[in-house]
């Protein structure tokens, strides 16, 4: 996971020295906080909500919902 997340500012820095490094790195914060707050919230809600009905016409309605 390091190197997905870390890498990429290596091209960065290749490319577009350590200025580009550093708006690079505040644009990716900003994307992982706004991924936290709404993203990973919705799934905390949505997959338990979602598989957790016992039968499949009540799933299907949840789903649906």
């Amino acid at each position: 996971m390091f190197a997905l997340h870390q890498a990429d500012r290596w091209f960065v820095k290749f490319y577009c020295g350590m200025d580009g490094v550093g708006l690079y790195s505040v644009a990716y914060k900003l994307g992982t906080i706004a991924n936290a707050l709404f993203l990973e919230s919705f799934g905390l809600v949505w997959f338990p909500t979602s598989s957790g009905s016992r039968t499949r016409r009540r799933s299907d309605r949840s789903v649906a919902r």
